[in-house]
């Protein structure tokens, strides 16, 4: 998760010298005390709140499912420069379709998680993540990250999503990327 920040915060180091704007977030003219939102998205089980929950607790969460989060800030240091980061979970559930979207608006990215080893949630990022947070939000950027990849050093890897695929899903969909 620590990759995911600075991958979140660099944008372009150029760009953000001059006027301190990340380039890809989705955010206009920003000062320092802009705090990025970052708002997470995918399926449920996908991993959301692991992700966040290893960023605060600095370690990867073995044991079950963590709590629900709703937001968690942090700030990370780049180019001697602190950067405040605001982690957004969201429920991925079907029955939360029109209350999710109520935590979009001031988003500067969205992270669009899918398991690696569910095909269903990597499909869903087409047909469903992306038309919904475009629908609203077609110019913030959007990071695709799949978790679960430990699951790819195991005997048995068939039917595991690949890196290649990844990117490929993410060129496909308009994302800046696929970690």
């Amino acid at each position: 998760c620590t990759q995911l920040i600075c991958c979140t915060s660099t944008g372009n180091s150029e760009s953000k010298r001059k006027n301190k704007t990340p380039v890809g977030l989705g955010a206009a003219s920003l000062g320092d005390d802009h705090v990025f939102k970052i708002v997470f998205v995918g399926d449920r089980g996908t991993g959301k709140t692991s992700l966040i929950m290893s960023q605060k607790e600095n370690r990867f969460m073995e044991d079950g499912v963590p709590p629900m989060l709703e937001s968690y800030d942090t700030t990370a240091q780049f180019d001697e420069q602190d950067i405040s980061h605001s982690f957004w979970d969201t429920v991925g559930g079907e029955k939360y379709d029109t209350l999710r979207p109520l935590s979009y608006p001031g988003t500067d990215l969205f992270v669009i998680t899918t398991s690696v080893d569910s095909p269903t949630s990597f499909e869903n990022i087409r047909k469903k993540w992306i038309p919904e947070v475009n629908k609203g939000y077609p110019l913030v950027g959007k990071l695709i990250v799949g978790t679960k990849q430990e699951l790819r050093e195991d005997d048995i890897k068939e039917g595991l999503q690949t890196y290649d695929e990844g990117v490929a899903l993410a060129k496909e969909v308009g994302a800046i990327g696929y970690l």
